[in-house]
């Protein structure tokens, strides 16, 4: 998803990345509020981040990797954030791929 103008391109990528892993709107603008503290910016406005986070949510692929998660959990391991982050990693690259490979 574009940024619109006077929206940083890094509260975009955050918002997308927080809706991608199931967080609600009201969390995932509590956690664009930390990053504006660190960044130093002006956050996105509520309605922004409701925008794209259902924008994201609409889009949304079921996830792959169910299965593998399944199998973690049946077995009595729980799945941890680094590899929730490798796996999110996973399809974002798949992604990119499946729309390089639409291009051709």
């Amino acid at each position: 998803m574009a940024p619109r103008p006077g929206i940083d391109a890094a509260f975009v990528k955050a918002t997308v990345k927080l809706a991608r892993r199931g967080l609600t709107n009201a969390e995932i603008e509590r956690a664009l509020q930390q990053l504006t503290a660190r960044m130093g910016k002006p956050a996105p406005s509520y309605s922004a981040v409701r925008r794209i986070a259902n924008e994201v949510r609409r889009q949304h692929v079921p996830n792959p990797y169910m299965e593998e998660i399944a199998l973690k959990l049946a077995t009595g391991r729980l799945p941890d954030l680094y590899w929730a982050d490798v796996v999110a990693e996973r399809r974002e690259e798949e992604a990119r791929l499946e729309a390089w490979r639409r291009s051709k």
